[in-house]
């Protein structure tokens, strides 16, 4: 609470998680920051009791877990929470992270208002309850490193997935379209290659739709929130996984 507020963050606190659920449906927060553990309830119930009363609004979800636990961190994913860090957490990180999950929450809310007064005047039909195919590009200095990742990824046949060599990429959105989703990985050894790649492609016009996933190789937390801040809406923290960046994807 105290870093929070020495950010200039308006923090409200709740001593369990039905407390938190209570102040959630009364004061409508920008972001929830949860512990893994809350007294009466374990975070698996509360992230999926949030996720379930939102309608109008994606409340974003930040899971505090004690330790680095892959098995924790694949369970609070799949029960809703948006992003997980394990403690202990810096305050680079930290803080980058808030910024791009509110940044993240705008960006859908202004969305959902868009289309909603779109619906209002009749100007497009119903959505489809489905998302029926994205173009997911997968792209690092390493070729290999690329090839590994895109054949450990087991998404529905409708996706279509890519890799690509940084140098090539441009000229294969030109050719193959926009993706919808990039994958890009930041080397440890040379980072200011894939940053400069990220910051690049967030910054152009045509990929204002396009949703970045960073891969940080060793767990870097500078490197983690530098990726943030130059446009990254998600991370694989600790390296390229399959089943967390499936999670992470979907």
């Amino acid at each position: 609470r105290v870093k929070l507020v020495e950010a200039y963050y308006d923090v409200v606190e709740a001593c369990s998680g039905a407390v938190a659920l209570s102040v959630c449906e009364r004061d409508h927060p920008d972001l929830v920051i949860v512990s893994s553990d809350l007294p009466g309830m374990d975070f698996e119930s509360f992230c999926k009791k949030i996720k379930a009363v939102e309608t109008d609004r994606d409340l974003p979800v930040l899971l505090i877990l004690p330790a680095i636990d892959r098995k924790a961190l694949i369970s609070g994913l799949s029960c809703g929470a948006d992003q997980v860090l394990f403690h202990p957490v810096s305050d680079q990180l930290l803080f980058a992270q808030l910024r791009a999950l509110i940044r993240g929450r705008n960006s859908a809310e202004e969305l959902f208002l868009r289309d909603k007064s779109n619906r209002a005047a009749g100007f497009c039909e119903p959505a489809a309850p489905f998302i029926s195919a994205l173009r997911i590009g997968v792209v690092a200095d390493n070729t290999r490193f690329a090839r590994r990742w895109q054949s450990k990824l087991r998404l529905p046949t409708q996706h279509k997935l890519s890799h690509h060599a940084p140098r090539s990429l441009m000229r294969d959105i030109e050719t193959q379209g926009v993706p919808d989703i990039l994958v890009i990985g930041i080397d440890a050894d040379y980072p200011e290659n894939g940053l400069s790649l990220l910051a690049g492609l967030s910054a152009q016009l045509n990929m204002r739709s396009t949703t970045f996933l960073a891969v940080i190789e060793n767990g870097n937390d500078t490197l983690a929130a530098e990726a943030l801040d130059l446009g990254a809406n998600d991370l694989l923290l600790h390296g390229f996984e399959s089943k967390e960046a499936i999670l992470r994807l979907s």
